[in-house]
């Protein structure tokens, strides 16, 4: 099975942070939101990875460049239109090297645990959906939601019409890239459209619940990100640690790092490479 990535958007509700970076690189924990997402997906044994880039792709393409575990492909997508527009890019590969077999579509810029894709790809469902409880429904695509199967996606309602929002991940067959071909030249470029497109040729699309699954909006969700992300990193300690240094709860320490005599850390703390 291959993974897509769309990571060709900017993030405009992010700046000034994505004047220099798309949002997919801000970092979180002590890596790119971007770093996460591929390590959630290589964590299920997937590790075929197609990446659409797009805005300052360069920042992309220079930090994975020597991904370990990963074969990651990137392809451009040289204007943003939409999400169904960034996944056609990966449409050639796709039916070339995967045939009908099924293929996940994740969102670059949005956390997600590697359980809950787990979940979707052990299931035999396929077209299917990732969706989480959510209390800020304006922001993503609310989806309606009966017995397990998708009735409505409705792209940032104005009022409370369910609990759940569209993750924006995914799993297709092959079969999907006509339909977003003909959803393109009809001018809707956006996922949500080709998932309605498939409700009403009566195609059932089974819906997943995600474990845990965090975006980033705006500046200040970066915060709640970070501390929630930080509350699960593993104890490893890679540096230098001198005699009379106090540690407590998890703590990662960087290769290479010191850490001085009379130190007091408290945890959770992540402390980089090559640090003193």
């Amino acid at each position: 099975m291959k993974a897509v990535i769309l990571a060709a958007g900017e993030g405009k509700r992010l700046r000034p942070f994505t004047d220099s970076m798309p949002k997919v690189m801000l970092p979180v924990a002590n890596k790119p939101i971007l770093a996460h997402v591929i390590d959630a997906v290589l964590k299920t044994g997937i590790q075929d990875i197609i990446i659409i880039v797009g805005y300052k792709k360069e920042r992309i393409m220079e930090y994975f460049a020597d991904y370990i575990h990963a074969n990651l492909t990137f392809i451009e997508q040289t204007k943003q239109l939409g999400t169904a527009h960034a996944l056609s890019k990966a449409k050639e590969i796709i039916e070339k090297e995967n045939s009908d077999e099924p293929f996940l579509v994740l969102a670059g810029d949005n956390f997600i645990d590697s359980e809950s894709i787990a979940t979707m790809i052990a299931s035999p469902d396929t077209p299917a959906i990732l969706i989480k409880k959510h209390r800020h429904h304006s922001k993503y695509g609310a989806v309606i939601i009966k017995e397990d199967h998708v009735e409505q996606l409705i792209e940032k309602p104005e009022k409370e019409i369910s609990p759940y929002v569209s993750t924006g991940i995914y799993k297709f067959n092959s079969s999907v890239f006509s339909i977003i071909e003909q959803q393109i030249q009809d001018g809707n470029h956006a996922l949500s459209d080709t998932i309605q497109q498939l409700i009403s040729q009566g195609i059932k699309i089974r819906s997943f619940q995600a474990n845990l699954w965090l975006d980033a909006v705006y500046p200040w969700d970066l915060i709640e990100l970070n501390e929630t992300i930080i509350q699960s990193i593993p104890t490893s300690t890679n540096g230098i640690i001198e005699k009379n240094v106090t540690i407590k709860g998890p703590i990662s320490i960087g290769k290479n790092t010191r850490i001085s005599s009379g130190t007091y850390i408290v945890g959770p703390v992540i402390i980089g490479d090559n640090c003193k």
